[in-house]
């Protein structure tokens, strides 16, 4: 089933309606396209988590230098289930903190899309937590990396727009 929404210049675009959870090709081509390139194995599974079924694909590239990211995408299927996220990991609650070692945030990155960010200066360390839909769980885990790579990895290496068109 498809429905209809309007793109930001008014042309109709598809949006597919998953009443089940997404299979491991459909999760594996919505991990970022650099990734395939580089040749990143990915790994999928199907779980049990506090009794719900999930589906979740991972892929992680490690740099010459040792700086590693990691991607995780989580299916929590088509029905509004925040324990289940929470038991995934996601916090509702965090609060926007900054210390001299890093900082925390929590914000609307955009309609639907609920970003928790968090960066350790000293280790150079940092993750995203995104939360698309209620749905999808998306987690990207940097190590060795500057923070201002996280803005880049928010730009370019989140398939939100994709990830939003899913139901």
């Amino acid at each position: 089933m498809a429905v209809e929404l309007l793109s930001d210049q008014g042309a109709p675009e598809a949006v597919q309606v998953a009443s089940t959870l997404l299979e491991k090709e459909a999760l594996v081509q919505l991990l970022p396209a650099w990734m395939h390139e580089e040749g990143v194995n990915f790994y999928f599974e199907r779980a049990e988590v506090m009794g719900e079924s999930v589906t979740r694909c991972r892929g992680r590239y490690l740099w010459e230098d040792g700086a590693q990211m990691e991607y995780e995408l989580t299916d929590v299927g088509p029905t509004l289930k925040l324990d289940l996220i929470k038991g995934l990991g996601f916090n509702f609650d965090q609060e926007n903190t900054e210390s001299e070692s890093g900082y925390t945030s929590a914000y609307e990155l955009k309609e639907g899309v609920l970003l928790n960010h968090e960066y350790d200066e000293a280790a150079g360390e940092g993750s995203l937590q995104v939360l698309v839909n209620g749905r999808f769980l998306l987690e990207v885990q940097l190590e060795g990396f500057e923070a201002d790579a996280f803005e880049d990895v928010l730009e370019n290496h989140l398939p939100l727009d994709e990830l939003l068109r899913l139901l």
